[in-house]
């Protein structure tokens, strides 16, 4: 009989009673075995008794779990029975033909381990048997056969030897080498052993895997635990997880997660069965060589998921930060293994057991350091906001370097101009005698020029090692622990620019104004107001009217207007509208975006539109609809009728900038929060309340997230909220 569907609750009845012939029974309790909702239905019908002998409480969990591993029945040796005439053990022995049972070695839900004398031969064998109670389960028969059949395959001396195997009274068992060393547990026992010791465990144990490998095998279970010994010579036990690659061998399903939380590879971590040979067995090598040479596994939770979700999304601590004494060598192998790229692990075990040759030699090894790049590109992916904001640093470093190196081009051509000069005046000098002078000083001014030239890369390339080694120093978690924001990377910045004690202002100018302008992103306008005063005031001596020297100004006034100090803010940007400053259009747009804050105060609706049509019309059409800058005249146009208290007119205005922010910066983008609150602060004002407190919670989810809760705009956001809920009469809640 097949069972393609659950079976009736007849059947079921039937089953419980024992009723159901053992051609129908076996399918159907294979089929029970795998179905939930049918165990589910079996434990609701009267016969609970019965059915709890059915599925005995460790079967469902035998899926997912190996048999009883040698290893377990190894350290048990010492406290099992040792008669071998005593009336507890031999009536659970079951006379296997050729056999004599000596003493239990253990006992487990999966197999009892019996230590026997194969009489023929008259050796000392370990028997691993399948407990009387576990005979009507199908699955642990093929697991159990499974184990048999694959060991049997195998000839190496890093193997544990499988010299029989059979059934009796439906009882499978097999007859293997007796390991009485202990296990590689016992050995390490939270210890870190010496590094040449565990290389050469290790070295040994990725020859075996490599031979099973060969033979079209994984063991998919490699851990401390399945290392016993003979003497000191290791061996690799317990293939009962192990499959045969290319073969359905029905033991597994699909989507089991198969293996030790803390030695499995990602892959088997996610169940992605399709991902998972022979790197998966080259992961857990490298756990085994991390355990030995720290003392712990490379990943130990509280609890298995907790475990799990580290082998998925965490890269492991440093074999030498937990002891420092590892060469530096052979932590590159372990970490090699353990990459959560498949592709970026070796390729085969027997590369693996090269390296390690190499380094028990002497001799350099193949596998190199993690590249600065790479662990990078790995912090990011387990920082991303902290990344996000360092990348606006990053950003204004890359402005810094396009305005240095547009400076450079002008003076590289006005190099070779002069160069050109000196020589036409150079011939001329042989023919007309009065023309000396003249060329004289054409080649000293060449000379200053070069050197201004040399000046300004060293100034580019002192910016450039500020911004990609101190600054990035700073914000190094290891350094300051995991914690880290970006308002204290941004300190740790303020004190190393003291702490240079910088005599060149053009350096200090450039370094100021990304600290502050990116403080000021960030919502902290009282710190960044600091920065940008210097950077205005070390530009002025330098009597810079250059663009770099006009987008400093503007930051220091806008960030001064949102102190309150309106009137030290409209003197800076008045001065940016007279003749000695020559702004480009994206620069004269901004200005007139921050003028008409202060020209249009007091004037009449109708006119004060018409300004901002006009200028946002004009924005539009030079740096397009979804400019900062032209959605910043939307806001201006919005924020106009808003104080005409035309909130309909408004709210449109309002919604239309929150799409437009949304879909050229992104939802987690401060120009995007703004927005969201000026919608939710104009919803208020029309008593749609439910509305705006939607969209306060989401918006300080956000900020929580990527802010923090200790923000001075996070906790705005947060009082806004409160307000909010008040007004509504959820005063707890407020």
């Amino acid at each position: 009989m097949t069972v393609a569907d659950c079976p009736s609750p007849e059947q079921l009845d039937l089953l419980l009673r024992d009723e159901v012939d053992a051609p129908v029974r076996v399918p159907l309790e294979l089929h029970i075995a795998e179905c939930l909702d049918c165990q589910r239905c079996l434990i609701e019908r009267p016969h609970i008794n019965d059915w709890q002998r059915l599925l005995a409480e460790d079967s469902i969990s035998e899926f997912t779990q190996p048999l009883m591993s040698m290893s377990a029945a190894t350290r048990s040796i010492s406290s099992t029975r040792t008669d071998p005439a005593s009336d507890e053990l031999l009536p659970v022995w079951p006379g296997i033909p050729g056999f004599e049972p000596i003493r239990e070695l253990g006992r487990g839900g999966s197999s009892v381990v019996y230590a026997a004398r194969q009489r023929n031969l008259g050796r000392i064998v370990a028997v691993k048997l399948l407990p009387e109670s576990a005979t009507h389960l199908p699955d642990r028969r093929l697991r159990f056969r499974n184990e048999a059949k694959v060991i049997a395959q195998l000839q190496h001396p890093g193997i544990v030897q499988v010299f029989d195997s059979g059934e009796v009274d439906g009882r499978a068992w097999i007859a293997q080498e007796l390991c009485d060393g202990g296990t590689l547990t016992d050995r390490i026992k939270r210890t870190p052993q010496t590094p040449a010791t565990a290389a050469q465990i290790v070295w040994q144990l990725a020859q075996a895997v490599q031979h099973a490998h060969e033979a079209g095998i994984i063991h998919r279970d490699i851990k401390p635990d399945n290392v016993l010994f003979i003497a000191d010579s290791p061996r690799l036990a317990d293939f009962g997880m192990a499959r045969i690659l290319d073969v359905e061998t029905g033991v597994t399903r699909t989507a089991d997660v198969m293996g030790t939380p803390s030695y499995m590879a990602p892959e088997q971590a996610c169940g992605d069965r399709e991902a998972i040979g022979t790197g998966s067995d080259i992961y857990a090598l490298g756990g085994v060589l991390y355990e030995m040479l720290t003392g712990s596994p490379p990943f130990l939770g509280t609890t298995v998921l907790d475990t799990l979700r580290l082998v998925v999304d965490r890269d492991p601590v440093s074999p030498r930060q937990l002891q420092p004494d590892v060469p530096r060598d052979l932590e590159t192998v372990c970490l090699k293994c353990l990459e959560k790229d498949i592709s970026r692990r070796y390729a085969t075990a027997a590369e693996l057991s090269n390296d390690l040759q190499c380094f028990l030699d002497g001799r350099p090894t193949h596998a190199r350091p993690v590249s600065t790049a790479r662990r990078i590109f790995k912090w990011a992916k387990r920082k991303p906001a902290v990344a996000s904001l360092c990348g606006v640093v990053l950003v204004f470093a890359i402005a810094l370097l396009a305005v240095w190196g547009y400076l450079t081009v002008q003076l590289n051509d006005s190099n070779d101009l002069l160069k050109d000069s000196n020589l036409q005046l150079a011939q001329r000098s042989q023919q007309l005698g009065e023309t000396t002078d003249l060329a004289i000083r054409n080649e000293a001014e060449a000379k200053a020029s070069l050197e201004r030239q040399i000046a300004a890369n060293a100034s580019l390339r002192e910016v450039l090692d500020f911004f990609t080694t101190d600054l990035f120093d700073a914000a190094t978690s290891e350094q300051r622990g995991i914690n880290l924001t970006v308002v204290e990377v941004l300190e740790e910045a303020d004190r190393k620019i003291h702490e240079r004690s910088l005599d060149r202002p053009d350096v200090e100018a450039a370094l100021r104004l990304a600290v502050g302008n990116t403080l000021s992103l960030i919502g902290q306008p009282q710190k960044a107001v600091v920065h940008l005063e210097r950077a205005d005031e070390l530009f002025q001596k330098l009597e810079h009217s250059s663009s770099t020297a006009f987008d400093c100004r503007q930051s220091f006034a806008r960030c001064l207007r949102s102190l309150g100090k309106r009137d030290q803010a409209r003197k800076l940007l008045e001065d940016l509208a007279t003749e000695r400053w020559e702004p480009d259009n994206l620069q004269r747009l901004r200005l007139q975006l921050d003028l008409h804050k202060y020209q249009l105060e007091g004037k009449p609706l109708e006119e004060q539109l018409a300004a901002i049509t006009s200028t946002l019309d004009e924005s539009r059409e030079k740096l397009g609809p979804s400019h900062v800058i032209t959605l910043s005249f939307l806001s201006a146009q919005a924020e106009v009728w808003f104080r005409a208290d035309k909130f309909e007119e408004a709210l449109n205005v309002y919604r239309q900038e929150l799409r437009e922010n949304e879909a050229s910066l992104g939802q987690n983008h401060p120009n995007t929060w703004n927005a969201a609150n000026n919608v939710a602060i104009t919803l208020i004002r029309l008593q749609r309340l439910a509305e705006a407190e939607e969209i306060h919670r989401e918006n300080l989810r956000r900020q929580l997230m990527f802010r923090g809760p200790r923000d001075v705009g996070t906790m705005g956001t947060k009082h806004n909220l409160s307000m909010v809920l008040w007004r509504q009469n959820k005063r707890q809640e407020s």
